[in-house]
């Protein structure tokens, strides 16, 4: 009878002590997964900025774009394609086509009475024509690809410099100069009226059409320009 009641003792002991050490074990692992990470401080150096709690309107935060604009680039506003070429150019293909017939007709009775038998005459007409020519040759050129004329109008660009702060058409003065010079080494004296002919045409049409264009374009700037500078001859003014 005592062995078993001594049995039985000995057993719960066991139990209980099992018991305890599984408790014991619940704990631990209790304790080791169930602390809360601890947020980290962040700390300044620059003190915080106080928010003004009295005021209900929100504070004011910096906008991205105005930094933006800080490194952009000036805007350039670009005025309107000009045409290529003015109405006045139609009168380049005509004056060309009356001197070519001029000359023609220069050499054919009785209108050839105007060549003068005279050599000395002969060859001061012939130099003149060749210096025409030559003159006419360098504006057109200059205007062309020095003064870029045909891009700069694309662009909508007053130009004055290079040729064109010597003469405000120089392409049209050129051709002017051009059929002078050519009716000039043809050497008949009745055609020599031709230039002046052309001459009053071509300002006639270019005032009446480009000039006004221009000033409507421009403005002032056209207007000081007018001033400063002749219409077709490339002289001082």
């Amino acid at each position: 009878m005592a062995k078993n009641v001594s049995d039985n003792n000995a057993e719960e002991l066991a139990k209980k002590k099992l018991q305890e050490e599984k408790e014991a074990l619940l704990n631990e692992i209790k304790h080791t997964y169930s602390d809360e990470p601890i947020e980290e401080e962040i700390s300044s150096d620059e003190p915080a900025e106080e928010i003004n709690s009295d005021s209900d309107e929100p504070a004011e935060t910096p906008d991205a774009s105005d930094e933006i604009e800080d490194f952009t680039e000036p805007k350039v506003i670009a005025r309107s394609p000009m045409p290529k070429y003015g109405k006045g150019f139609i009168m380049v293909p005509v004056s060309i086509g009356i001197t070519i017939a001029a000359i023609v007709l220069g050499h054919i009775r009785p209108i050839s009475n105007g060549i003068p038998s005279n050599s000395i005459f002969r060859y001061i007409y012939l130099g003149l024509g060749v210096l025409l020519l030559i003159a006419a040759i360098l504006l057109i050129v200059n205007a062309v690809n020095e003064a870029d004329i045909l891009t700069n109008a694309q662009m909508g660009k007053l130009v004055t410099t290079g040729v064109y702060s010597k003469s405000r058409n120089p392409m049209y003065a050129g051709v002017l100069f051009g059929c002078t010079g050519a009716l000039f080494v043809s050497g008949n004296a009745f055609m020599y009226v031709l230039p002046i002919i052309f001459y009053m045409i071509f300002s006639g049409v270019i005032a009446n059409t480009e000039e006004k264009l221009l000033i409507n374009r421009f403005g002032d700037e056209y207007k000081e320009y007018m001033e400063n500078v002749y219409r077709l001859f490339p002289l001082p003014k």
